[in-house]
C-alpha cells in the first residue's frame, strides 16, 4: 500500500525514499481547481471502452462526489486516513500538498513563460516544441459546466488551501 513515489507530496515520503531528489529542482503545476477536477476525471476514465461513463456528467459527478468526500473526511481525522485517501485518489489530492519551501510553483495558465523562465535561472537554453505538446481532452469531454451545485461546494471545501493560497478565485 501507499502512494507510487511519481505521486507522492515529498514531505508525505520516508526520508530513506528521496535519495533521488537530492540536488533536484523541484517544481509543481497548479491550476484551477474546477477544472483540475473535471480534467482529473476525464483522464482517469480517457481510455474505458463504454463512452457512456466517460461523457455521463452524472457518472462524473457520483464519482467526484465520492471521491472527494473520501478526501475531505479522511483528512479531518488523521494522517493515515488521509494518506490513503489520496493513495486511492492521488489525481485528486490538493495541490497544496506538493507545494513547500524548496518546491517552484508553476501554474498552468502560463506553464510556458514560468517553465521557461524556471530554466533560464538554471542556466538552461531551452526552447519550447513548436508543436502544442499538451495533453487535451477529447471534444465530447465532460466540462466544469457539468458539475452538480454539491460538488462545486465539495471542491471548495476540499481544495480551500488551494484556492487561498495559489490565490483562485471561488
Amino acid at each position: 500500500k501507499g502512494i507510487p513515489l511519481w505521486h507522492a507530496p515529498p514531505k508525505y515520503m520516508p526520508s530513506k525514499d528521496l535519495w533521488w531528489l537530492e540536488d533536484s529542482c523541484l517544481f509543481t503545476v497548479v491550476w484551477d481547481p474546477y477544472e483540475r477536477t473535471v480534467s482529473a476525471y476525464n483522464y482517469h476514465f480517457r481510455r474505458i471502452k463504454d463512452a457512456w461513463r466517460r461523457e455521463n456528467a452524472t457518472e462524473m459527478n457520483a464519482f467526484l462526489e465520492e471521491s472527494l468526500r473520501r478526501i475531505g473526511d479522511s483528512r479531518l481525522h488523521n494522517d493515515t486516513d488521509y494518506l490513503e485517501a489520496i493513495a486511492a485518489f492521488r489525481i485528486l489530492a490538493p495541490q497544496v500538498e506538493y507545494i513547500g519551501e524548496t518546491v517552484r510553483v508553476l501554474r498552468l495558465e502560463s506553464l510556458r513563460e514560468d517553465f521557461l523562465c524556471m530554466l533560464r535561472v538554471h542556466g538552461i537554453d531551452w526552447d519550447w516544441p513548436r508543436r502544442d505538446q499538451r495533453n487535451k481532452s477529447k471534444p465530447n469531454a465532460l466540462t466544469v459546466a457539468n458539475l452538480t451545485e454539491s460538488n462545486w461546494r465539495l471542491i471548495e471545501k476540499v481544495y480551500d488551501q488551494d484556492f487561498e493560497q495559489l490565490g483562485y478565485p471561488h
